[in-house]
């Protein structure tokens, strides 16, 4: 008995050293804290991205070239790191691909220190093709709970006969409860070795990885490209309408009779008397008859040559009773030419 109870102690480590170095938890454990910081991290920064799209609206609403310009820059940063996305998605969705085309060598390289590769090829198979590796040893833990069974009954017998006393006849029968005990336990790992439910946990992982996670990273691929190209078009019209409004005019009221008028301002004050009284008459009744003809000759050919303006720039504009003196001379000669 204690020969076949060292034997199938010996069988039964035999088994857990094939599997005793297996953890599978760290698996799941680790798509959860991933996805615990993945989901709140890409729902903020869709926010972020339709708070800038809602600033560009604004901003062309009230042609505001602040808002534009911050658009411009933010819209930028978006752009880049749309991008970045789209580069980290299709990485891994090419590594899903490949991993999912042919899965073995990469679950057979990860596992080698941990499992044997005999083991794991029972379980990613589960067929008549693959031995189960567990067989050998159970049948031989079994044969050895029947064995120790077998002597016990024997045992059994002759104390009965011969050490009739209380003592020996109670520690023989929780021995033999210790026996069935080991042999439930023996077929119950058998059960428990059993490739079936594995597989199919195996197989219900590979489709939610090769199935679900791929065509949700490929969503977020598109949706990334999409954003992109996308802030791409938004940040052109931002630039385009920014340089609308910077082309825009402004009209300021312009005080004739300032003395520090800037050049502009008397290019457009001369427009306005030629457009008045017509270049003819204007040269008729200043020419002949303005104390300050290089004055007048300048301030009516300001729009041809600067430099014919500058010289008389600084010359005073002629008085009120001069200018009424000319007008008036000029009508009689010009109802003298009629007559």
């Amino acid at each position: 008995m204690k020969s076949n109870v060292s034997k199938g102690v010996e069988q039964l480590q035999e088994i857990n050293s094939k599997i005793d170095h297996v953890d599978l938890q760290k698996i799941p454990e680790t798509i959860h804290q991933v996805e615990l910081f993945r989901w709140p991290i890409t729902i903020v920064l869709l926010c972020l991205l339709i708070f800038f799209c809602l600033i560009l609206l604004w901003g062309i609403i009230q042609h505001s070239r602040c808002l534009l310009i911050f658009f411009a820059v933010v819209g930028l940063v978006s752009v880049v790191l749309c991008w970045i996305l789209v580069s980290l998605y299709l990485g891994l969705c090419v590594a899903v691909s490949d991993f999912c085309v042919d899965p073995e060598p990469f679950l057979y390289k990860q596992a080698q220190s941990s499992i044997n590769t005999n083991v794991l090829s029972y379980y990613l198979h589960c067929d008549d093709s693959v031995v189960n590796p567990f067989t050998a040893p159970i049948k031989e833990s079994t044969k050895t709970v029947d064995n120790m069974e077998s002597t016990l009954n024997v045992v059994i017998q002759i104390t009965g006969v011969f050490y009739p006393e209380q003592q020996v006849k109670a520690t023989l029968n929780h021995l033999s409860t210790k026996l069935n005990s080991t042999e439930k336990t023996v077929s119950g790992m058998a059960a428990l070795l059993n490739c079936q439910a594995m597989h199919k946990d195996y197989v219900t992982a590979m489709e939610a990885t090769c199935v679900d996670v791929l065509k949700g990273m490929a969503y977020m691929l598109v949706s990334a490209a999409g954003a992109g190209i996308f802030f791409t078009v938004l940040i052109w019209v931002a630039s385009h309408t920014w340089i609308h409004i910077r082309k825009k005019r402004r009209t300021n009221n312009i005080d004739e009779e300032d003395p520090f008028l800037p050049p502009s301002a008397v290019h457009t004050n001369a427009g306005r008397i030629r457009d008045t009284y017509g270049t003819i008459g204007l040269f008729s009744f200043l020419g002949h008859h303005s104390p300050n003809r290089h004055f007048a000759a300048a301030s009516v050919n300001s729009h041809s040559s600067d430099q014919a303006f500058l010289p008389g720039r600084y010359t005073p504009p002629p008085s009120y009773h001069q200018l009424s003196g000319c007008a008036f001379e000029g009508n009689e000669g010009y109802i003298s030419q009629r007559a």
